[in-house]
Protein backbone atom coordinates (compact mmCIF):
# COMPACT_ATOMS: atom_id res chain seq x y z
CA UNK A 1 0.00 0.00 0.00
CA UNK A 2 1.53 3.38 -0.98
CA UNK A 3 1.38 6.11 1.23
CA UNK A 4 -1.38 8.05 -0.33
CA UNK A 5 -3.60 5.09 0.19
CA UNK A 6 -2.59 4.23 3.99
CA UNK A 7 -3.48 7.95 5.01
CA UNK A 8 -6.83 7.73 3.06
CA UNK A 9 -7.38 4.14 5.00
CA UNK A 10 -6.39 6.01 8.35
CA UNK A 11 -8.46 8.68 7.75
CA UNK A 12 -11.82 6.74 6.81
CA UNK A 13 -11.15 4.41 9.71
CA UNK A 14 -10.69 7.33 12.09
CA UNK A 15 -14.00 8.41 10.66
CA UNK A 16 -15.96 5.81 11.09
CA UNK A 17 -14.56 5.15 14.82
CA UNK A 18 -15.53 8.34 15.59
CA UNK A 19 -19.29 7.42 13.78
CA UNK A 20 -18.89 10.19 11.44
CA UNK A 21 -20.50 9.92 8.04
CA UNK A 22 -18.83 10.92 4.77
CA UNK A 23 -21.59 13.30 4.55
CA UNK A 24 -20.87 14.78 8.09
CA UNK A 25 -17.24 15.57 6.80
CA UNK A 26 -18.01 17.20 3.46
CA UNK A 27 -20.22 19.29 5.61
CA UNK A 28 -17.30 20.53 7.54
CA UNK A 29 -15.43 20.88 4.57
CA UNK A 30 -17.95 22.85 2.49
CA UNK A 31 -18.23 20.04 -0.12
CA UNK A 32 -20.92 17.91 -1.35
CA UNK A 33 -20.67 14.07 0.17
CA UNK A 34 -20.05 13.14 -3.16
CA UNK A 35 -16.77 15.35 -3.35
CA UNK A 36 -16.09 13.94 -0.02
CA UNK A 37 -16.42 10.41 -1.26
CA UNK A 38 -14.35 10.55 -3.97
CA UNK A 39 -11.40 12.48 -1.29
CA UNK A 40 -11.57 9.11 0.48
CA UNK A 41 -11.68 6.78 -2.06
CA UNK A 42 -8.60 8.54 -4.36
CA UNK A 43 -10.56 9.72 -7.14
CA UNK A 44 -10.07 13.66 -6.15
CA UNK A 45 -7.13 15.63 -5.07
CA UNK A 46 -6.91 16.32 -1.45
CA UNK A 47 -5.52 19.55 -0.96
CA UNK A 48 -3.59 20.40 2.17
CA UNK A 49 -5.69 22.43 3.65
CA UNK A 50 -8.85 20.16 3.76
CA UNK A 51 -6.37 17.31 4.50
CA UNK A 52 -5.27 19.67 8.07
CA UNK A 53 -9.19 20.78 8.44
CA UNK A 54 -9.85 16.83 8.40
CA UNK A 55 -7.32 16.02 10.91
CA UNK A 56 -8.30 18.86 13.25
CA UNK A 57 -11.61 17.46 12.99
CA UNK A 58 -10.84 13.50 13.57
CA UNK A 59 -7.50 14.24 16.18
CA UNK A 60 -5.49 12.76 13.54
CA UNK A 61 -2.04 13.49 13.89
CA UNK A 62 -0.13 13.61 10.78
CA UNK A 63 3.29 13.64 12.13
CA UNK A 64 2.62 10.11 14.19
CA UNK A 65 1.33 9.16 10.50
CA UNK A 66 4.06 10.27 8.88
CA UNK A 67 6.47 9.59 10.98
CA UNK A 68 5.17 5.55 11.35
CA UNK A 69 4.84 4.80 7.55
CA UNK A 70 7.66 6.84 6.00
CA UNK A 71 9.86 4.58 8.74
CA UNK A 72 7.89 1.71 7.78
CA UNK A 73 8.72 2.26 4.69
CA UNK A 74 12.49 3.22 4.48
CA UNK A 75 12.80 -0.07 6.74
CA UNK A 76 11.04 -1.98 3.88
CA UNK A 77 13.31 -0.95 1.20
CA UNK A 78 16.33 -1.37 3.49
CA UNK A 79 15.29 -5.10 4.27
CA UNK A 80 15.30 -5.02 0.37
CA UNK A 81 18.35 -3.78 -0.13
CA UNK A 82 20.10 -5.85 2.27
CA UNK A 83 18.01 -9.01 0.99
CA UNK A 84 19.39 -8.60 -2.64
CA UNK A 85 22.74 -7.92 -0.97
CA UNK A 86 23.19 -11.11 0.93
CA UNK A 87 21.35 -13.04 -2.33
CA UNK A 88 24.73 -11.80 -4.26
CA UNK A 89 26.86 -12.84 -1.23
CA UNK A 90 25.38 -16.68 -1.32
CA UNK A 91 25.51 -17.02 -4.45
CA UNK A 92 29.24 -16.03 -4.40
CA UNK A 93 29.86 -17.99 -1.88
CA UNK A 94 28.08 -20.81 -4.35
CA UNK A 95 30.58 -20.58 -6.64
CA UNK A 96 33.74 -20.59 -4.25
CA UNK A 97 32.07 -23.62 -2.72
CA UNK A 98 32.03 -25.19 -6.79
CA UNK A 99 35.42 -23.83 -7.09
CA UNK A 100 36.68 -25.39 -4.05
CA UNK A 101 35.59 -28.69 -4.15
CA UNK A 102 37.01 -28.59 -8.05
CA UNK A 103 40.29 -27.62 -7.01
CA UNK A 104 39.67 -30.24 -3.89
CA UNK A 105 39.13 -33.04 -6.36
CA UNK A 106 41.88 -32.23 -9.04
CA UNK A 107 44.36 -32.15 -6.10
CA UNK A 108 43.54 -35.56 -4.70
CA UNK A 109 43.73 -37.09 -8.25
CA UNK A 110 47.24 -35.80 -8.04
CA UNK A 111 48.04 -37.15 -4.57
CA UNK A 112 46.80 -40.54 -6.03
CA UNK A 113 48.64 -40.59 -9.18
CA UNK A 114 51.83 -39.50 -6.89
CA UNK A 115 51.49 -41.82 -3.89
CA UNK A 116 53.80 -44.41 -3.49
CA UNK A 117 52.70 -47.97 -3.25
CA UNK A 118 54.28 -49.34 0.57
CA UNK A 119 52.50 -52.41 0.08
CA UNK A 120 55.46 -54.72 -0.76
CA UNK A 121 57.61 -53.49 2.22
Amino acid sequence: MNLKSALLFEIKKRREEKKLSQADIASMLNISPDAYRKIENGSNALSVMRLLIICQKLEFSLVKFFSENIEGQLNSELVEIENKWLKKEIEHLIQEVWYLRETNHKLLQVIDKNSLDFTGI
